[in-house]
């Protein structure tokens, strides 16, 4: 009887005891980084948790190989760029981590710091020892700049509105660029105003030029009564009576314009003054285009830089402003023009004047 109450007991203790391991077992999960990114020639630990040891292996020791193990942590290799997958096997489990091998070195060209709002500007990734690798670039702060890829290496930033943003470019053997773009706003066309009020006093003088023909227009009128006075010239033993007769009339006055007889030289010039309709005919409305490039200091063609024209009566919105093969052009009427060119915190300006002809200037940000 006592044997079998010592079974009892010690069958009771047996599956008292066997429970806990198997919810133990079931509560424990063998996990392991899914991905990891190293440079070409660099180290990487990877730790497998909830295991006391595990043994590891890597599938491709041309790519990734396995340099040092420890109880349940691995130091892993990257040989050369590309991907290889690494093992651990913790009893009857396997985990497994991809291990992206990729480049050791990122510099990015035309980090610009400073942009206007609405203008853009290209920036180029360069790896080394990064073939395979891909570059990925990003805006802290959207509503400020933002970033559009163009293919693996470049990317297109966008100022959208004054502020700051951190942009960054990475790749994924996790070399990182970072840099600070500030945004500013466009300044007030305010500053073009003293060229518009100048520039009426250039428009008012077309319109003394005007007043010309009328003068050669009175000019025939006072030789057509030049004839009349050559008739009563010979009579001038009468003069007296003609004189007092038409007192009335006080045309005498004008037949003593003859006095005026000089005035044949007047038509003597009148001619010269019909050559002044082509003056006239210079139409200052037709304008022309200003033709702008624009260069750095050291004499090369800059073909990004932010180019506005104002001038005249017209605001800066108003004038139509085209780029193409780093020069820029406006067709604008007569006048007094502001040429405006701006790039980071650089900033150029240069008056042009149009008078029915095309322009051509050259403009230097220093």
């Amino acid at each position: 009887m006592k044997k079998k109450i010592m079974a009892v007991a010690m069958a009771v203790a047996v599956v008292a005891s066997a429970t806990p391991v198997v919810s133990a077992d079931a509560a424990t999960k063998v996990t392991i980084a899914t991905n990891v990114f190293v440079k070409k020639g660099a180290s990487k630990t990877i730790t497998v948790k909830n295991a006391k040891k595990a043994t590891w292996k890597t599938s491709n020791k041309k790519v990734v190989s396995i340099k040092k193990t420890a109880a349940k942590k691995v130091t892993v290799k990257g040989v050369k760029v590309g991907t290889a997958v690494i093992t651990a096997t913790v009893g009857k489990k396997k985990v497994k981590c991809t291990v992206h091998v990729g480049a050791t070195k990122l510099t990015v060209s035309n980090k610009k710091k400073s942009a206007v709002v609405g203008t853009k500007f290209v920036v180029t990734a360069k790896m080394t020892n990064g073939t395979g690798d891909a570059v990925t670039f990003a805006s802290s702060n959207k509503k400020v700049a933002t970033v559009k890829k163009n293919n693996a290496k470049k990317a297109t930033i966008t100022a959208k509105k004054a502020g700051k943003t951190t942009l960054t470019a990475t790749t994924k053997s996790g070399c990182k660029v970072k840099w600070t773009l500030t945004v500013k706003n466009k300044k007030p066309a305010a500053t073009a105003t003293p060229v518009v009020t100048t520039a009426s006093a250039v428009t008012t003088a077309p319109a003394a030029t005007a007043t010309a023909p009328a003068a050669t227009a009175t000019a025939p009128a006072v030789t057509a009564t030049a004839p009349a006075a050559t008739a009563t010239a010979p009579v001038e033993t009468i003069t007296p009576v003609v004189t007092t007769a038409p007192a009335v009339t006080t045309e005498p006055a004008v037949t003593t314009a003859p006095a005026v007889t000089t005035e044949p030289a007047a038509t003597a010039t009148a001619p010269a003054v019909t050559t002044e309709p082509a003056v006239t005919t210079a139409p200052a409305v037709t304008g022309g285009t200003i033709t702008v490039v624009v260069k750095d200091k050291k004499g090369a063609v800059v073909t990004d830089a932010a180019v506005v024209v104002t001038g005249s009566s017209v605001s800066a919105s108003a004038i139509e402003v085209k780029t193409k093969d780093g020069k820029t052009t406006a067709e604008v009427e007569n006048g007094l023009y502001l040429v405006i060119v701006k790039k980071d915190d650089l900033e150029a300006t240069e008056p042009v004047v149009v008078n029915g002809q095309d322009v051509t200037i050259e403009v230097v940000l220093k």
